[in-house]
């Protein structure tokens, strides 16, 4: 008698810890749709730059993107519509200015740089890109120009 009590509570025991184990799969998995469908992926990034710059000088891209869920971010960037992008770099908070420097010797005409950003969650932003004009004239404006592009601050005292 006393055997069959205790098999009886051994097999209720196994119940017990198969149902457990079988309802903590449920709604360990219910909480991870549930975050996969709520990411929302981060806006598309913001890009600032000098529209022209100097042959066989360094100048700066400044890509920044937020994520509507406070994720962190990754940014990657490619050199041309077409091109072959780089790795992800970060993660960085939402929000953080990625710069990136770019300098081509010899080069003329115009750069294309896109970047994209992505979350933690592999949510990803469509590509935004900014247009610089390599080019071998120098003239004043294109210094003052440059020295926006390094103090954004100057074009908000000049109202630009």
């Amino acid at each position: 008698m006393i055997k069959k009590i205790g098999i009886v509570i051994c097999v209720m025991l196994l119940i017990s810890m198969t149902f457990t184990i079988s309802t903590a799969k449920n709604i360990s998995n219910k909480n991870l749709s549930k975050n996969y469908l709520e990411n929302s992926p981060p806006s598309d990034p913001v890009l600032t730059g000098p529209n022209s710059a100097r042959k066989n000088r360094i100048f700066v891209i400044k890509a920044s993107s937020n994520d509507p869920d406070g994720d962190q971010i990754y940014y990657r960037f490619k050199v041309g519509e077409d091109g072959q992008p780089q790795s992800w770099k970060g993660p960085y908070k939402s929000g953080y200015q990625f710069n990136l420097r770019i300098g081509l010797l010899g080069y003329t005409g115009d750069l294309v740089i896109g970047f994209q950003a992505k979350d933690v969650n592999d949510a990803q932003s469509e590509w935004a890109y900014h247009t610089t004009t390599y080019t071998n004239a120098r003239s004043r404006f294109f210094a003052f120009e440059h020295l926006l592009s390094l103090f954004p601050r100057l074009s908000q005292i000049f109202n630009l």
